[in-house]
Formats: structure tokens, sequence, C-alpha cells
């Protein structure tokens, strides 16, 4: 089986191909991380950078002093100009807690300062270069949703609140077939059989067997199966998995690769020999498979 990775021209940590295309830019262009959820009107970040008239518009959020550590911190003067940036401070030497969201417009020549052939990280190289190289850019810092997504307990945390009705304008997908219940589509589960309680959210073609129990907030991901018995409470589960009888399951993220707690400590499934709660979905549906196909080969 083949899993095909989409990777991404321009990252926050990655602008090793864009500047090979910098002939296709001839106005100025969106860039934006892809690890945060955000609602913001970018038709106001593009008045904003034009009215300014700098090389470059940083959008930027205020966060507490204690958080400063993870982001790349910015600091501007009374017109907004960017006067300096540190890439992920400790707290003691952050010079402000106005931090980089991973979200810019870029007039087209900033792309010659992109060397070629080269990883090329935006926050910790190209930001300082436009500073040490005198060009205008500037920081605005509209009110707006963003929640990070970027590490283990970020993930987690959003997709709670998601469940919970916490982020703005983030629906579950699916049918609500109870309260805070949402069911995607082929999915094979006897709800007479089980116990759900919500906000549980169950993604395309999940089968779950007699006797699971969940209780929400809880993700089942697409392509999963859930064995008889089994007891999840605030799980994550990616796609592709499969969680066999009787396992019990706290406050975690399950994948048929890693069992994680939501601050980032992992085991993985390999080295730990975990294969008899944890497998990968896709093993178990081709071993159907065979069976099935021996079965019509021999009537």
């Amino acid at each position: 089986m083949v899993n095909l990775c989409p990777r991404a021209w321009v990252q926050q940590v990655d602008s090793k191909k864009v500047q090979n295309f910098s002939h296709f830019f001839d106005e100025p262009f969106l860039v934006i991380c892809g690890d945060a959820l955000i609602d913001l009107d970018l038709a106001w970040v593009m008045a904003f950078h034009k009215s300014h008239k700098g090389k470059a518009t940083v959008v930027c959020k205020e966060v507490p002093k204690e958080d400063v550590y993870k982001y790349g911190v910015v600091v501007s003067d009374e017109d907004n100009k960017i006067t300096s940036f540190q890439e992920k401070p400790s707290i003691q030497e952050a010079k402000s807690n106005m931090i980089n969201t991973g979200i810019y417009i870029f007039d087209p020549c900033i792309l010659d300062f992109i060397p070629e052939g080269s990883f090329f990280d935006i926050g910790a190289e190209l930001l300082p270069l436009l500073i040490e190289t005198n060009v205008d850019f500037y920081a605005t810092v509209p009110e707006f949703q963003w929640t990070d997504v970027g590490s283990t307990v970020d993930f987690y945390e959003t997709n709670i609140k998601v469940l919970e009705g916490h982020i703005k304008n983030v629906i579950p997908y699916g049918k609500e077939v109870k309260p805070k219940v949402w069911i995607g589509i082929n999915c094979k589960i006897d709800y007479d059989e089980i116990e759900i309680v919500g906000p549980v959210y169950i993604g395309n073609s999940v089968k779950i067997d007699k006797g699971v129990k969940i209780i929400g907030p809880c993700v089942i991901g697409s392509n999963s199966i859930i064995k008889e018995d089994v007891t999840l409470k605030g799980v994550i589960v990616l796609d592709h998995t499969l969680i066999k009888n009787k396992v019990s399951l706290n406050t975690r993220i399950v994948s048929h690769h890693f069992l994680c707690n939501p601050y980032g400590k992992f085991l993985d499934v390999e080295e730990y020999h975990l294969h008899f709660m944890i497998d990968d979905a896709r093993k178990y549906n081709l071993e159907s498979s065979h069976e099935n196909q021996y079965l019509i080969d021999n009537i």
C-alpha cells in the first residue's frame, strides 16, 4: 500500500522551491501556515498592506507572556514598522508578547531574498534578513480567531474545543444522529449495542462492534475499527486505526503507529509490541478481503 503525502512549496519552516516560480507573482500575495485554525478578514489585511506601502506584512497576535517561547516574537514601532524579530526566545529574553502567526502578505520582490537550492526559514532567516537589509515591512494585530495546532497538546485541545463548540465557524462534518454526536457515511454501528455520550465525532467508513463505550469528547477517525468491549473516554483516534477487544483508553491520541498522551509523550506501537491492542485497520480489512476471496474462489 502506498501513502501519498502532499508537500507545500511554501511553509513557515521551508521556502525551498517557491523562488523558482517567482515569475508567476506580479502583485502582493498571501503566505499562510497550515498548522492553525483561523477566522480572519484577509481583504482587510491586504488593504492594510497596500496602505502602508511596505514590502511585507506580518499578521501578529498578542499572547500571554508565558507562551512567547513557542513562537516568533515581533517588535514594532509606533508606525507598526517591524524593528526586530526573535525566533522562539526564552520568556526572560522576549522583547514583547506580540507573536508571528505565520500569516504574511509579501510583495514579489521578497522572493529575491530567498536563496536558490536551499532550505530557508521565514521566521528564523527571512524576516531577520529583511530587518538587516533595511526593508520596510509592517506588523498588524487584528482581532481574529487564531488557534494554533502546531503541537501535540494544541492539536488535542483544539479537537476538544471544536467538539464543544468553542471554535467559531468550525462544525463537525456528518449527520448529527443525536445531540452532539456526528457520524460520517458508510459506518457500521448498531446503536442499540453500544454506549455513546457526546460530544463525539465519528468519521466515514467506521466499524464499531457491540459492547463499546465512547464517552465524549472523542474523535474516531475515518476507516477505523473499534472491536468489542472497548472503552474510550476523551480519546482522539486517528484514521485507519484498529483498537482491539476490551482495550480501555482515557485522554489519549491513538494511531496505528503511536499511542500518545496530549503532552507529546508517546509509545511506538511497533517498538513496544502493542499490536495486541492497537494495529492498522487496513491490515484487518486486507485479511478480510483475502478470506472473502478464498470463499469466492472455492464456490
